[in-house]
């Protein structure tokens, strides 16, 4: 018997064994074949409340850095427009902290 999880690897309930999905893995071999015959595996477990947040800042940490870089570009380019530039990714940026802010409390809050 196997269970799902949050990745693409599977647990072997036998021992705990977590089997990556590799075709060159014996053991995932091993499953697929499982599969095959008709089983199904158990279902991965929910994330827990934390680790939907930590989900949730990894992708802001992840589009702030995309920020960032266009703010950099457009520090270096200057030109007359350097001022709109700046302001719209500043806009975008704060649009973003109130989304993540947004769906962080709704976590908390299920």
């Amino acid at each position: 018997m196997y269970k799902l999880t949050q990745s693409s690897s599977v647990i072997r309930m036998l021992d705990g064994a977590c089997i990556p999905a590799d075709p060159a893995n014996s053991d995932y071999r091993e499953y697929q074949s499982w599969l095959e015959e008709g089983n199904t595996p158990e279902p991965a477990d929910s994330p827990t409340k934390s680790e939907r947040i930590a989900a949730v800042n990894a992708e802001y940490a992840i589009s702030l850095a995309v920020y960032d870089k266009a703010w950099t570009s457009a520090n270096r380019a200057g030109g007359a427009s350097l001022a709109n530039k700046l302001a719209a990714i500043q806009a975008d940026a704060a649009a973003l902290k109130i989304q993540r802010d947004a769906d962080i409390a709704v976590i908390r809050n299920s």
